[in-house]
């Protein structure tokens, strides 16, 4: 008999382990793995990236620790390690966000105002061509009074997917901000918009990174303030040339342009152009009606391949607009629509 527990013991501890960490069903294609604060997408075995909905020093949702297919981290490590990253603004950039620095006078982008994850529409799942997922977020001002709601569906797939393809993983991003309360006013602020810290060996300033952009442009000095479709910062490290995409899609409400800087920040900011494309011009103010919506819609790309292969950038940022031009996200288009 004790021969049989043992035995019973022994299969229920490997049953136990399996379970925490199936290991070889990430083997091929996608999977998610969820924690408390947290959900971790694979990828063909590598972790794409940690999607964090709960951060005690960081008060807004955000992506970290991105890598490519191969396993190349392309965002800053994140805590920054101090001697080899730059370590400044760790808590507002730590590796790809969505916040706003002037939404109805709060800053949600310096962690002033709180962006709380309320739930998930529709929990993580995966299909034979990704990863989605639907939150629902609720922008709090510093008094603890709602700003807004926030609905955001997210779709993670395979680069060899698009047409054509491109090496690398693709994030589709939605959001929809609503209020019933009141006006959204957004400000005339540069750190608005969807941003991203590349990491350290990618940066443009003591790097070996480049920013290219669809409008031609280069580096920071040539694609402040520019309006585009698609942005790429890329750099090599170890004989691999990686980096981040990010595209812009045509049916968002206001043109969109790069707050970018040589030092491995880039933001998209949706808020339309700078009256001039000149460092510190502010962009326009503008105002969304009380019950209408503001929808907006990206697409990241996290690129990795030998230094020696060819790399087009606008082949690349062509395919990722067009997949994210074509793409229809599941946010509902009102609150009477999300599920209960």
């Amino acid at each position: 008999m004790s021969q049989q527990r043992a035995i019973v013991s022994v299969a229920l501890a490997i049953i136990a382990a399996w379970l925490a960490d199936p290991g070889p069903l990430d083997a091929a294609g996608f999977a998610v793995r969820p924690a408390d604060d947290r959900i971790v997408v694979m990828r063909d075995g590598q972790p794409v990236g940690e999607y964090v909905f709960r951060d005690p020093r960081i008060t807004r949702p955000y992506w970290a620790s991105l890598r490519a297919p191969d396993g190349t981290q392309v965002t800053r490590r994140h805590p920054p390690v101090a001697g080899a990253d730059a370590v400044d603004h760790d808590t507002m950039h730590p590796g790809l966000w969505l916040a706003f620095g002037d939404l109805n006078g709060v800053d949600f982008w310096r962690n002033k105002g709180r962006i709380e994850h309320v739930r998930f529409v529709h929990e993580p799942e995966t299909d034979a061509e990704g990863v989605s997922f639907v939150v629902e977020d609720r922008y709090l001002a510093p008094t603890g009074e709602e700003v807004c709601r926030g609905v955001s569906e997210f779709r993670v797939v395979a680069g060899d997917a698009l047409e054509p393809g491109v090496p690398g993983t693709v994030i589709l991003i939605a959001t929809t901000l609503r209020s019933n309360q009141a006006p959204l006013v957004f400000g005339p602020q540069h750190e608005m918009g969807l941003g991203i810290r590349v990491a350290t060996p990618l940066v443009v300033k003591n790097g070996s990174g480049t920013i290219s952009a669809s409008h031609g442009g280069r580096n920071e000095a040539g694609t402040w303030g520019r309006v585009g479709t698609w942005w790429d910062y890329s750099g090599t490290l170890d004989g691999t040339l990686a980096g981040i995409l990010l595209a812009a899609a045509q049916d968002n409400p206001r043109a969109v342009w790069a707050h970018a800087r040589d030092y491995g920040f880039l933001a998209l900011n949706p808020t339309d152009r700078p009256r001039r494309p000149v460092d510190g011009e502010p962009s326009e103010p503008f105002t969304v009606a009380k019950g209408d919506a503001l929808r907006l819609k990206f697409a990241v790309l996290l690129h990795a391949q030998p230094a020696a292969d060819a790399w087009s950038p606008e082949t690349a940022g062509r395919a990722v607009a067009a997949t994210l031009d074509a793409w229809t996200p599941r946010v509902p288009a009102s609150d009477a629509d999300l599920p209960r």
